[in-house]
């Protein structure tokens, strides 16, 4: 009786775990998706199911590590950040996501899909971003005011010689 019981709890700890990974994997593929214009259509396990694939619109599956260029593999792993972010919050408190520098390998016209997805991101999650490039602060804030133009403008924030100061940002768009 306690071996089947075992069993079923282990059964029951897979599912869950499948079901959790499938969740987290579906919301990585459409933010991937968002990030890439469609050039890459989703993210799937690797049949070994340690390592994560990225879907090409050929149909082609790639390796991060092989066949993405750094910007890319970056934008499939901050697509997953995302994703695990988003499904905690499926049964749970939604948490802050912190971001570091995190752009810093992307081109331009990924930034701005990045910064439209973060921003989306946002209206369920605070998003804490650090860079020290004013343009892409900008950016990011500019996104952000566009996502809900009725919202309260997100702010940020220069730090220099140990003063913390308010910087100006983009006016909101009515």
């Amino acid at each position: 009786v306690r071996a089947r019981a075992r069993q079923r709890v282990l059964d029951a700890k897979a599912r869950y775990e499948k079901g959790g990974r499938e969740g987290v994997l579906r919301f990585a593929g459409d933010i991937f998706r968002d990030i890439t214009e469609g050039e890459y259509s989703g993210i799937i396990a690797s049949l070994e199911g340690e390592n994560f694939l990225a879907l090409h619109h050929s149909g082609e599956q790639r390796d991060p590590e092989k066949a993405l260029s750094q910007g890319t593999r970056e934008q499939l792993y901050l697509a997953l950040r995302l994703a695990y972010v988003k499904n905690h919050a499926r049964s749970a408190e939604a948490l802050p996501v912190i971001l570091d520098e995190t752009l810093v390998n992307f081109d331009l016209r990924r930034i701005r899909n990045t910064a439209r997805v973060l921003a989306a991101f946002a209206q369920e999650n605070q998003i804490l971003a650090f860079t020290c490039h004013p343009w892409l602060a900008d950016m990011l804030l500019e996104a952000a005011a566009q996502a809900v133009p009725c919202a309260p403008v997100p702010s940020s924030f220069s730090i220099a010689g140990g003063v913390i100061s308010r910087l100006s940002f983009p006016e909101k768009q009515q």
